[in-house]
Formats: structure tokens, C-alpha cells, sequence
């Protein structure tokens, strides 16, 4: 398959059924990104984009379940400032952003996802905003689920009258300004992130992350290397992560991408 940017683009998919997007300017590399990702994994950005912007009882299901991700996503308002924030890119990543979002929205055009189209569902273009936004998404919910529930594990534990000394040893370290008869007159009221959310398929779930760097000088090629792993479910359909390779004259790489976002991590 070829479409056409700045150049002409190249895409193929191996046996493996992973996609190759040859080209010979970066911005072409990310505008066939942005097309694969739109072509392969459109439903997947469309969601998360509903998602955060709230308007999922109006878009997908009108359900309690769905007003209550709703109101969570609208209180938190990620896109608020995203066109702020697009405003502050520099040059070359405004460019290559523009550049992913029009390979998106040629595949969007082409084949909108056929879950959407049975709903009605006609996507309005993908914009830089949009990806702000994706990146928000997958950010907050993951941090938030995780820091608001070992919270919360901690109140209920103290309110259930857990010894101190069982709390130290789940907790060693870090609790010396515990106050145990605040904690008592605690209320527990809603979860920051909804039941409906955090047990949804809908947005990935992550834990922890790792990364780490080994200088030039402990490498055989001299050059550093950079690792980086982040705790997103790869047991799920699909996948968080979208394996692609890209080429250039003197240029390649093999990147683990996550739809909707241009970054290669």
C-alpha cells in the first residue's frame, strides 16, 4: 500500500502482521504512523478520545455507568488547556505532529471503525489536541487508580482495626505521621476513579514503570542505550502497545507505539 505526503510512503505488513512504513522525509514517517494507527486501531483512539472528553452516554450507551465516567472525565477536564499546550511545540514536533494527525484522519476518512458506524457514530478529524489528550488519559487513570487505592486499602484497613504493627510491616517505612483516629472518622465516599471505569476494557490499566540508562561507556557501540517499561497490560485485545517498524534512507527503528499518540518510546 502507498499514500502520499511530502513524498510517497510505503506501508506493508510482515507475516508477523506487524505494519513497515518506509519513507524518505520524517514527517512522512509519521504521517504513514498516524494512517496505521487510524487504519488499525481507529476504535481504540476513538474510545479513549470519547472518554476523556466525556462524552461517552452521549456518544456510545446512555447509562448510568457511562454518566458516571462521564462526570469523572468532565471534573477532571484533561482537554481543557490541550489547546494551550499545543500552542508551546516547538517547531519540528508541531511538525510532526500535523504530519500524524493527517495520516490519522486519511485513514479515518478511508474506514471509519464499523462499531461506530453501526451507533451512528461519524468521528470528527484527529487533532494535535487529541493527542494531548490520549496521553492524559492513559496517564492520569493509571496513576490515579493505583495511588487512590492503596489510599483507600490503608483507611479501610485502619477503620477494620488492623494492628499497627501488620500496617508497618504492609507499609515499612512510611508510616510514622500516621494519624490512626483521623483516619477512623473517615468517610469513605466515592472512588476517584469510578468502579465502571476501573474495571472497564476501555482504558489501559498500569501500576508501576521502570526505566533506566547505560552510558557509552559500558557499550560495545559506544552509544548509549535507553530502556523503558512501562507497566501496560499486554493481555488484552487489543493491545495497549501497536509494534511498528519505520525506515528511512538512514534511519530505522522498531518501536512498541501506543494509537493516538506519535512518540516512539
Amino acid at each position: 500500500m502507498r499514500i502520499r505526503g511530502d513524498g510517497s510512503i510505503d506501508i506493508r505488513r510482515d507475516e508477523h502482521g506487524v505494519r513497515h512504513v518506509t519513507a524518505a522525509f520524517d514527517r512522512d514517517l509519521y504521517r504513514g504512523l498516524g494512517f496505521c494507527h487510524a487504519r488499525d486501531r481507529g476504535l481504540q483512539m476513538l474510545l479513549t478520545r470519547i472518554l476523556g472528553q466525556g462524552r461517552a452516554a452521549e456518544l456510545l450507551a446512555d447509562t448510568e455507568d457511562t454518566l458516571r465516567i462521564d462526570r469523572f472525565f468532565r471534573r477532571l477536564d484533561l482537554g481543557g488547556d490541550a489547546a494551550a499546550e499545543v500552542a508551546r511545540i516547538d517547531g519540528h514536533t508541531r511538525e510532526v505532529l500535523d504530519a500524524y494527525c493527517e495520516g490519522a484522519n486519511q485513514a479515518l476518512h478511508r474506514r471509519c471503525p464499523w462499531e461506530l458506524r453501526l451507533l451512528g457514530y461519524r468521528p470528527e478529524p484527529w487533532a494535535p489536541a487529541d493527542s494531548i489528550l490520549c496521553s492524559r488519559v492513559a496517564g492520569y487513570v493509571a496513576l490515579a487508580q493505583s495511588q487512590a487505592d492503596i489510599e483507600r486499602l490503608l483507611v479501610e484497613m485502619v477503620q477494620a482495626g488492623v494492628p499497627r504493627p501488620h500496617l508497618e510491616a504492609l507499609f515499612p517505612g512510611l508510616l510514622s505521621d500516621l494519624d490512626e483516629p483521623l483516619l477512623r472518622r473517615v468517610e469513605l465516599g466515592e472512588r476517584l476513579v469510578p468502579e465502571a471505569l476501573r474495571w472497564s476494557a476501555w482504558v489501559p490499566r498500569a501500576l508501576a514503570s521502570n526505566n533506566w540508562v547505560i552510558a557509552g561507556t559500558k557499550t560495545a557501540s559506544s552509544h548509549p542505550l535507553l530502556a523503558n517499561d512501562p507497566h501496560l497490560e499486554i493481555n488484552r485485545l487489543p493491545s495497549v502497545w501497536y509494534e511498528v517498524v519505520l525506515r528511512t534512507a538512514d534511519r530505522f527503528c522498531i518501536a512498541a507505539t501506543m494509537p493516538g499518540l506519535p512518540g516512539l518510546p
